[in-house]
């Protein structure tokens, strides 16, 4: 049975894919999907800004949409909503050997949001080789190749073969490696990743009940170990939390961890009970 999320996923990707219907390139909602796609009714974030800064311009509007979502939804829109995040999770089910990428590569999305998407433009312009849209994996998927159908073949030799094999390698990294990209080259995954301490939208965590069992850990897409919290009652997001919600659904003691907008719902009383040494004896 589909869950919830993937319903919204899926839903999402239908409304975010309307754009022969109807277009508001003016809003730009921070998640992974190329303004450039035929079918996009929003803009990317990474696009905007690039163009933006090539024109020596500050971003006031895209900075004030980008901070309005931050504030309210964190990186939720990663776990809920981005296309791209569903393509991986769809991609991961592929059989094959598994790996969990090394953890310092996290900071590869930082790496590319300061260079690729900041510096080049600003200093090369856009028409720089160096500049994100010109490699991006999904940039290449939802507008390169739909174009290039619609035209008859692609008009550069050497241009086409680079973004189709970093498409390539992307790809198979992904069916290795769970939300891969989203975890180390994602710059709008770096951008609303530290939107996440300020989020409404949060993640409420009572360690003092917390049985270290590891089951949230388990489940999760962005191997956040949980169990390295803090002791009390934690209403925050790890800046690598996606919001997804499924440690909440693998949680044992039925409250310890729960989805939380501005410190609603309340902790109910019976998870305020419930402690490690009340849960081992109920697993005895």
């Amino acid at each position: 049975m589909m869950s919830i999320r993937r319903w919204f996923q899926s839903v999402s990707l239908f409304v975010l894919s309307l754009g022969n219907w109807f277009q508001v390139k003016w809003l730009c909602i921070p998640i992974f999907h190329c303004h450039s796609c035929p079918l996009s009714i929003v803009s990317c974030p990474v696009g905007v800004l690039g163009h933006y800064l090539s024109l020596g311009v500050f971003p006031f509007v895209l900075l004030g949409t980008i901070l309005l979502f931050g504030a309210l939804l964190g990186r939720a829109l990663c776990g809920w909503v981005c296309p791209f995040g569903l393509l991986q999770e769809l991609l991961y089910k592929i059989p094959s050997p598994k790996f969990k990428p090394w953890a310092p590569l996290r900071y590869g999305k930082y790496i590319v949001l300061v260079t690729m998407v900041i510096a080049v433009p600003f200093f090369w312009g856009i028409e720089s080789a160096f500049y994100f849209c010109r490699i991006c994996p999904a940039a290449t998927i939802e507008s390169s190749i739909p174009h290039a159908i619609q035209q008859g073949g692609f008009s550069s030799f050497w241009p086409t073969v680079i973004r189709m094999s970093i498409l390539a390698a992307v790809v198979l990294l992904m069916i290795f490696s769970l939300r891969f990209f989203c975890r180390t080259l994602c710059p709008v995954g770096a951008i609303t990743a530290l939107m996440n301490p300020i989020s409404a939208f949060a993640l409420r965590h009572d360690t003092d009940g917390c049985p270290q069992c590891g089951e949230c850990s388990d489940q999760c897409p962005m191997d956040i170990d949980l169990t390295e919290e803090p002791r009390g009652v934690v209403y925050k997001a790890h800046t690598e939390c996606i919001l997804c919600l499924e440690c909440e659904k693998a949680c044992p003691i039925g409250g310890g961890l729960k989805g939380t907008f501005a410190g609603f719902p309340k902790q109910s009383a019976e998870s305020k009970k419930c402690s490690p040494l009340s849960n081992n004896i109920k697993n005895i």
